[in-house]
């Protein structure tokens, strides 16, 4: 068995069951291997874990990327990258994120910097694109913006009571589109508006 076999089982059931009600034994008979020959490959969960978050990065870049390849111009691509960011983060089980920020920030935190400044870097080309599509304003810094962004959206182990009855996809969908809303040309916020429109009448959300 190799190892993105083994990473692959893995992430489906952190997705599904979060990562505390997911032992290595239970990853182990998942892929049909003993637990011994698990840790010879990982040495521990955090271990596995890092390799996790690293795989579903590359997946996501590998999307996000198709998306960019295909989109009529940059907003169109931006919001649709925010459209299955909140499909995917719907369809996985909230305790995985609140979990991995909560019990194993630490042991990952080598993994979550690297993402964090491929994450910027990505997002201050694109944003540099859009402001030269006219999207976006002329006078807009994209670097601090990019970096103020994943800043933002960097997962943190709690939404605190100030946000109670709201989930956690609902305040990411609003801090986003209100973000791009305020960065954006009337060019720019009449493209968003659109596409919220039609996302809104596919899946029936509200935000």
């Amino acid at each position: 068995m190799d190892n993105g076999s083994i990473v692959k089982e893995a992430i489906n059931l952190f997705l599904r069951y979060g990562i505390k009600a997911v032992s290595m034994d239970d990853i182990a008979k998942r892929v049909g291997i003993s637990k011994r020959t698990l840790y010879e490959s990982f040495i521990s969960k955090d271990d596995l874990l890092m390799s996790c978050v690293e795989e579903l990065h590359r997946r996501r870049n590998e999307e996000l990327a198709e998306i960019f390849k295909t989109a009529p111009d940059t907003m169109s691509a931006f919001m649709q990258c925010l459209f299955t960011v909140d499909m995917a983060s719907r369809s996985a089980n909230p305790l995985f994120l609140e979990e991995l920020c909560r019990y194993h920030r630490n042991a990952i935190s080598t993994s979550f910097a690297r993402i964090t400044e491929s994450s910027i870097e990505g997002l201050r080309g694109l944003l540099d694109k859009a402001k030269a599509e006219g999207m976006i304003r002329t006078d807009t810094n994209t670097d601090l913006v990019a970096r103020v962004f994943i800043w933002q959206m960097s997962p943190h182990d709690q939404i605190g009571t100030a946000f109670e009855g709201y989930s956690k996809d609902q305040l990411f969908m609003t801090i986003s589109i209100n973000f791009f809303r305020g960065l954006s040309t009337p060019k720019g916020q009449e493209r968003i508006e659109e596409l919220l429109c039609e996302y809104r009448r596919e899946h029936g959300m509200v935000f």
